[in-house]
């Protein structure tokens, strides 16, 4: 199961992270529009749930900047979400179908997961 997980993620979050990243402080993103993300290099790190995913992503910004961010993805089944996630939407990177077609999972910055932190 891990394996097709971390086949599918870095699809996933290309295509979710510019979004994540407009609403997050940090990221020096919220006034410039992103035009794409690239994973250029990602590893899961933790096998088994909660997973966890670490990236490095590059932004390319509608100006012609870029911007290189080293991200850590956690990733729960959705119906097992804890209560340290609750009031965190800002935190929220997306849902995601589990690959074997067995429900989905919630994408979440790791950073605010006790476990994973």
């Amino acid at each position: 199961m891990s394996d097709l997980i971390a086949e599918s993620l870095p699809a996933i979050l290309a295509d979710r992270l510019p979004d994540h990243l407009r609403r997050q402080r940090w990221s020096g993103a919220a006034d410039r529009p992103i035009e794409r993300v690239e994973l250029l290099w990602h590893e899961l790190v933790l096998h088994r749930e909660p997973y966890l995913f670490w990236t490095v992503a590059r932004a390319y910004f509608a100006d012609g900047g870029e911007q290189d961010y080293q991200l850590f993805v956690g990733a729960r089944d959705v119906n097992d979400q804890p209560k340290f996630l609750h009031g965190k939407e800002r935190e929220l990177i997306a849902l995601a179908a589990r690959v074997d077609g067995d429900g989905e999972l919630v994408l979440y910055d790791a950073l605010v997961d006790p476990d994973l932190a």
